[in-house]
């Protein structure tokens, strides 16, 4: 069965790069001209950077021929649709116009490419335009597959001042691929309006990537650790006496466990598969846990309280991610804890502190963070335009 699966992907592979390879001259014949800006995100969904760049891009700069890879069954269509031009992805259209495309920009590395064959053997080469990096959020820990010897990357626009310097020395390019531009979607994070609200946002675990039924996901660490803090009187209690609502966002790749949260009480449980919209909740929430996920920085940009639960923080650096430059107990912008009493009594502190961000942690954040304002479409449209002239 292995050798009969070699060969059929080895024919489907073959025949696509015949189909892409003897489409090109159709592609710039048909579209060559419109100097297209291909826009795409993870799963060609519309809630992340690149849809906030296509915002931009529609408003501010009509001229630019940007055009949206987004499924017709997303939940998002209909939106993107009214923000501009958009393409059903996977399609013979959608191949014509990768490869005409003056710019390539995504979330994801080559992600705005039609096929995965295409991905797998062309990403080091540029068959035409240039590929742009979005990213979908900001690095903190090694991501070989943005190095240049696997990506060949035209731009990679970086979030923060730190991440950029990590990236410049570290990722093989040259300079001036890299650029500090802040992330598209910072531009919404500004004139925010809070509500009283406690967002826990943990990541996955790849060891969890395995786990096929409920049983064996209710029988991990990190569920054990999460249902103990989400179910703690001490915790519930604390939330109903300072009016504060629990959201609790699970995973995308952990969505098939969500009913096993299902008998936690007074506890709003989100996925992205019922259409819950993260910065939204990352706008309003007053305060944020989570234990390794990135999504941190956004709250750490709107200068926001977190804590992070990492109660299996030599695990995960041993089998999910290496430790690059960022260290929590030095760099980050909240209280690294271990168990649920301490997530607790640092939410206390929290409270106490009338929901504020801490002083040495604002500072933290002003560091990291010293572009702060509403231009960051505008810096990565001016990176992209300088690359293409």
């Amino acid at each position: 069965m292995k050798i009969i699966k070699k060969i059929f992907h080895g024919v489907v592979c073959i025949l696509t790069l015949m189909i892409f390879f003897v489409s090109y001259p159709i592609a710039f014949a048909l579209y060559g001209r419109k100097k297209y800006w291909l826009i795409s995100e993870v799963d060609f969904d519309a809630r992340d950077n690149g849809i906030h760049l296509f915002k931009y891009l529609s408003k501010e700069h009509p001229e630019i021929n940007s055009i949206y890879l987004i499924s017709k069954n997303n939940i998002n269509y209909e939106y993107a649709k009214q923000i501009g031009k958009v393409l059903e992805p996977n399609g013979y259209k959608h191949m014509l116009i990768f490869i005409a495309a003056k710019a390539k920009i995504s979330t994801l590395v080559h992600g705005c490419s039609p096929s995965y064959y295409i991905t797998k053997y062309l990403s080091k080469h540029h068959c035409t335009g240039k590929n742009i990096a979005l990213k979908h959020g900001i690095f903190k820990n090694l991501h070989p597959n943005y190095f240049k010897e696997n990506a060949h990357l035209d731009l990679i626009c970086c979030g923060g001042k730190p991440e950029y310097e990590f990236i410049d020395k570290n990722f093989g390019y040259e300079k001036g691929i890299a650029k500090y531009t802040g992330l598209a979607r910072f531009d919404a994070l500004h004139n925010i309006k809070t509500k009283k609200e406690i967002f826990i946002m943990p990541t996955w675990r790849r060891w969890l990537d395995s786990t096929h039924n409920s049983e064996e996901f209710e029988a991990s660490d990190y569920y054990k650790n999460w249902h103990c803090l989400l179910n703690d009187e001490r915790f519930l209690n604390l939330a109903k006496e300072n009016d504060l609502e629990i959201c609790f966002y699970v995973h995308p790749k952990l969505n098939r466990f969500v009913g096993s949260f299902d008998e936690i009480k007074n506890v709003n449980f989100l996925n992205s598969k019922a259409g819950s919209d993260v910065q939204t909740h990352l706008k309003q929430a007053a305060i944020m846990i989570t234990d390794f996920s990135s999504v941190f920085f956004d709250f750490a940009y709107m200068r926001k309280p977190a804590i992070y639960f990492q109660f299996d923080e030599d695990e995960f650096y041993k089998s999910h991610y290496k430790k690059a430059y960022f260290d929590y107990r030095e760099d980050g912008f909240g209280e690294v804890v271990k168990n649920k009493d301490e997530t607790i009594e640092e939410l206390k502190d929290i409270i106490q502190n009338d929901l504020k961000i801490k002083d040495n942690y604002f500072s933290r954040c002003e560091q990291f963070f010293p572009l702060y304002d509403e231009k960051n479409c505008e810096r990565i449209y001016e990176a992209i335009m300088e690359i293409i002239k």
